[in-house]
């Protein structure tokens, strides 16, 4: 149901063999990236890793002396158990195929309003067919908030704070969604399936 309300041309890409393999290698490989956290070490100077003149083997030597990994960050524990009904792999994995249609959302659940001295005690993937960005005045932060819709049609208002929104660039500079490689795709393959009948006819 959620997958054919956004669209003929997104649907009908997903259903063809080839796209649906490929954007799920593509997951897939998205989902095995490891999330780092490190620390900076006690008189430790960075300014360097944005130095153009740093060869990335340099820059990788010179990470190692100033930073130090954080094996138990509070967020890296989160993504181990980030809810009730899902692994971590599991939420990746959602959070990258919504991604793929355009637009992926993790929404952090705090207790009360998150802010740098309060800590997320669950994590979400949000489906893009139930999110909506929800423009403001400003003319420099188009989003105001997002309102998310449940399964059961209630209506969730949830502040930008708790959320992280990862979208595919949109050349439509007043759409806050993402343009997702499957409507290209999609488009590509109607105008191929209609030359295919014109041919046939």
């Amino acid at each position: 149901q959620g997958l054919f309300s956004w669209g003929l041309n997104g649907s009908q890409a997903y259903m063809n063999k080839i796209f649906y393999s490929a954007t799920n290698i593509m997951v897939l490989k998205l989902t095995e990236t490891p999330m780092v956290f490190s620390r900076k070490k006690t008189k430790s100077n960075t300014d360097k890793f944005y130095s153009k003149t740093l060869t990335n083997e340099a820059r990788k030597a010179y990470k190692a002396l100033n930073l130090q990994e954080v094996e138990e960050h509070p967020l890296n524990l989160l993504f181990d158990n980030p809810n009730k009904y899902q692994s971590g792999i599991e939420l990746l994995e959602d959070f990258w195929h919504n991604y793929t249609f355009g637009d992926g959302y993790l929404f952090f659940e705090g207790l009360g309003e998150l802010s740098r001295n309060t800590k997320p005690v669950a994590v979400h993937s949000l489906s893009r067919s139930r999110v909506v960005a929800v423009q403001s005045t400003d003319n420099f932060d188009a989003i105001s908030h997002y309102t998310y819709t449940t399964w059961n049609g209630n209506q969730i208002r949830i502040e930008k704070e708790n959320i992280l929104h990862l979208k595919h660039w949109n050349p439509n500079i007043v759409d806050l969604k993402g343009l997702g490689v499957d409507v290209i795709a999609g488009m590509d393959i109607s105008l191929n399936n209609a030359n295919n009948e014109m041919q046939g006819a």
